[in-house]
């Protein structure tokens, strides 16, 4: 971007919303049971994962939408808090179920694994191992479900459809499978609202049940930049960043 900027290029960048996130699949054990997913959530210092990722250079997603967004609200979509985490470990264990579970890591994503990794061995009562496999297996791993915890993504400008997408009971790309009532109808609610104000509102509960619920723990968000000559104007993102090109026009 900077060498862009020096040859006279304008350069546009707009954060999107969402990001990337540790899936959690609530489909099977154990993470069908909220308050594992909980725990896990809780027990994760975000700020530490960051710097351990990409020394800090990444921007966080603490939450929904960044703040220049029409649908941004302050709801956080995680909060840490390490004697949460360990109460609830420790109440697993007195279960007669200690937490193990497996981090599926794809290649490029084994950093993120073991840095998750590092920050639960800090922990009591709980245990998770790595296992690192081939994009070969990528379609067995989301077609079947076969994981318990992985990378996943929603980026966007729009939410619509890539949070419905994302995390609808219903819908096949859904890469936790969680099944909430109130969030699918936040989701549709959103989908469907004819104002501004009724599809913030909507996606506010939508964040209210994506914290509640803990099916994603969101970590990282993502840009979409625009590259032109200065003699090109009407730039405009939308969707998942995509370019609006019906508005664009070109000086003379």
């Amino acid at each position: 971007m900077e060498k862009a900027t020096t040859a006279g290029f304008q350069v546009q960048t707009m954060p999107m919303a969402g990001g990337t996130f540790l899936a959690l699949n609530t489909t099977r054990a154990p993470f069908d049971d909220v308050r594992k997913r909980q725990a896990v959530s809780a027990a994760i210092d975000l700020d530490a994962l960051g710097l351990a990722i990409d020394k800090g250079a990444g921007v966080g997603a603490e939450t929904l939408f960044p703040e220049g967004s029409q649908f941004y609200t302050d709801t956080p979509l995680h909060t840490y808090d390490k004697t949460k985490a360990q109460d609830l470990f420790d109440q697993f264990a007195a279960e007669g179920a200690a937490l193990t579970f497996t981090f599926t890591a794809f290649p490029g994503k084994e950093l993120v694994a073991q840095a998750v990794q590092a920050q639960l061995s800090q922990y009591d009562n709980v245990k998770i191992a790595v296992n690192r496999v081939d994009w070969a297996e990528s379609g067995r791993v989301y077609g079947q479900k076969d994981f318990d915890m992985m990378v996943a993504a929603s980026n966007f400008i729009d939410p619509e459809p890539a949070l419905f997408r994302s995390f609808h009971s219903t819908s096949p790309r859904s890469a936790t499978g969680i099944k909430d009532d109130q969030l699918d109808a936040a989701l549709v609610a959103g989908r469907v609202g004819e104002s501004v104000a009724d599809r913030k509102d909507a996606y506010e509960t939508a964040s209210e049940r994506l914290a509640e619920t803990s099916p994603a723990i969101f970590y990282q968000r993502t840009s979409e930049t625009t590259i032109a000559s200065d003699k090109v104007g009407g730039i405009t993102m939308y969707g998942e960043g995509s370019l609006l090109t019906a508005g664009l026009w070109l000086a003379d």
